[in-house]
C-alpha cells in the first residue's frame, strides 16, 4: 500500500522534480508546450455541432498536473500553449491581429491562473499532490482543483473572447459555460491521469492487462451502440468499477479517459443519451456525464485505498498485541521458572533441617512429659518428669 506523500519541495536543489539549469527549465517548458498544443489540436476533431465546439479541455488538465508536479516555474508553457492554441480564431471572417493577440493574451493569463490555483488549493487544502487515497481529497480535488479553477479560466477567457469581438453580447452566457465545464471537465480526467501515471510509473501485469480491457470494453460498447442505435451508456459504470477495483487510481483514470472520448465519438454520430436538441444540450449532457464518471471512479479508487489502509493499521495493531502477548507470556514464564528455583530451594533447606532434627533430637517424647495435676493453686503447670532420673521440671503450662 502506497500513502499520499506531501508536495515535493521545488526550490533549491533539494527536488528531483526541480530544474537545477537554465537549459533544464526550457527544456521542461519546450515539453509541457509540445503536450499542450498537440491535444490542444486533437481536440478540434471531438468538436459537436457546426462550431465544432468540445466538451473537455484535455490542456487545462496537462496545465495544472504540471504545476503540480513541476512547479509554477513551468507556467510560461502553459501561456504560450494557450496562445498558440487559439488559432482558429485567426481564420474567422473579419478577425485582425490585434483583435487576436489581445484576445489570446487575456485567455492564456485565464489558463496560467487556472493552472496556478487549482494546483494551490489542491496543496492548501490536501498536503497531497496525490489526492486519490481520501474521499475528502477526491472532492477536494473535484471541487476545487476542477470547479474552482475551471470558474476562473472560464471567467478570464470567456471574457477575453468577447472583449476581443468573438463572442457576441448575447452569447457570453453560453460561451462562459462551455468554456468553464470544457476546463473542469478537462481538468478531473486528465490531471487525474497524468497524476496517477506519475505517482506510480512502474508497468506491470495487472495494471496493463486492467487498462487494455478498459479501453477496450469501451470501444465495443461504443461501437455496440453505434451499431444497434441504442442507448447503452449505462455499461459503463461496470466497466469503470471493474478498473478500479483491478488496478487502483491508474486503471480508473485511463478507463475514464477512454469513456470520455468515446461518450464524444459516439455522441458526434448522433447516438447514444447525451444527444440533445442542440449541440448546447449536448455539450452539457456529456460534460454532466463526465463529471459523474470520474467522480465516481476516483472515489471509489479512494475509498478502497481508505480499506486497505485500515485493514494494514488493523493487521499491524494485531501485530503488535500478539507481540505483547508474546512479551507477557515470556515474563510470566520467567516468572514461574524463578518461583519453582525458589521453592526448590526452600524444599532443600526444610529436608536439610528435618536431617539435622532427626541427628539431634529424639523422636519419641513419651517417655519425657507428664502432665501433673496436683491440689496446687496453679493448676495450669507443666511438669516435666525425667522417668530414668526420677526428677522433675516444672515451667508454665503451653
Amino acid at each position: 500500500m502506497t500513502l499520499s506523500r506531501p508536495f515535493p519541495v521545488r526550490e533549491g536543489g533539494s527536488s528531483e522534480a526541480a530544474p537545477r539549469s537554465a537549459g533544464r527549465w526550457l527544456l521542461l517548458n519546450l515539453l509541457v508546450l509540445i503536450a499542450y498544443s498537440v491535444l490542444g489540436v486533437i481536440i478540434l476533431f471531438f468538436g459537436i455541432g457546426p462550431a465544432k465546439i468540445s466538451p473537455i479541455y484535455p490542456p487545462a488538465g496537462i496545465a495544472v498536473a504540471a504545476v503540480i508536479v513541476l512547479g509554477p516555474r513551468i507556467l510560461p508553457a502553459v501561456f504560450i500553449g494557450e496562445f498558440l492554441n487559439g488559432f482558429p480564431l485567426f481564420f474567422l471572417p473579419d478577425t485582425t491581429v490585434r483583435m487576436y493577440v489581445l484576445a489570446n493574451i487575456g485567455v492564456g493569463i485565464g489558463a496560467m491562473l487556472e493552472a496556478w490555483i487549482g494546483a494551490r488549493l489542491l496543496e492548501q487544502l490536501t498536503g497531497t499532490w496525490h489526492p486519490f487515497e481520501r474521499s475528502r481529497d477526491v472532492v477536494v480535488f473535484l471541487l476545487g482543483s476542477s470547479l474552482v479553477a475551471g470558474l476562473v479560466g472560464g471567467t478570464i477567457g470567456s471574457l477575453s473572447l468577447w472583449l476581443g469581438g468573438f463572442v457576441p453580447p448575447g452569447e457570453l452566457s453560453i460561451t462562459f459555460v462551455t468554456f468553464f465545464l470544457s476546463d473542469a471537465s478537462g481538468i478531473a480526467v486528465f490531471a487525474a491521469l497524468m497524476l496517477a501515471w506519475v505517482r506510480e510509473p512502474e508497468l506491470d501485469r495487472t495494471v496493463i492487462v486492467a487498462c487494455l480491457v478498459g479501453i477496450a470494453g469501451a470501444a465495443l460498447i461504443a461501437g455496440l451502440a453505434v451499431a444497434s442505435r441504442f442507448a447503452i451508456d449505462f455499461l459503463y459504470l461496470p466497466l469503470l468499477l471493474w478498473t478500479a477495483f483491478r488496478a487502483g487510481p491508474r486503471g480508473v483514470t485511463v478507463a475514464a479517459t477512454a469513456i470520455t472520448a468515446f461518450a464524444i465519438l459516439t455522441t458526434i454520430n448522433g447516438v447514444g443519451s447525451f444527444v440533445g436538441k442542440t449541440p448546447a444540450e449536448s455539450i452539457l449532457l456529456l460534460e454532466v456525464f463526465m463529471a459523474v464518471i470520474t467522480f465516481t471512479g476516483l472515489l471509489t479508487v479512494a475509498i478502497l485505498a481508505q480499506r486497505r489502509a485500515a485493514e494494514a493499521a488493523l493487521e499491524a495493531h494485531n501485530r503488535m498485541l500478539e507481540q505483547r502477548v508474546a512479551e507477557r507470556t515470556a515474563e510470566v514464564a520467567e516468572k514461574n521458572r524463578q518461583l519453582e528455583e525458589k521453592q526448590e530451594r526452600i524444599d532443600d533447606d526444610l529436608k536439610t533441617a528435618q536431617v539435622l532434627q532427626a541427628s539431634i533430637l529424639p523422636t519419641d517424647f513419651s517417655g519425657f512429659v507428664e502432665r501433673y495435676t496436683s491440689n496446687s493453686a496453679n493448676p495450669n503447670v507443666l511438669r516435666i518428669k525425667n522417668v530414668k532420673s526420677r526428677t522433675w521440671l516444672t515451667s508454665p503450662s503451653i
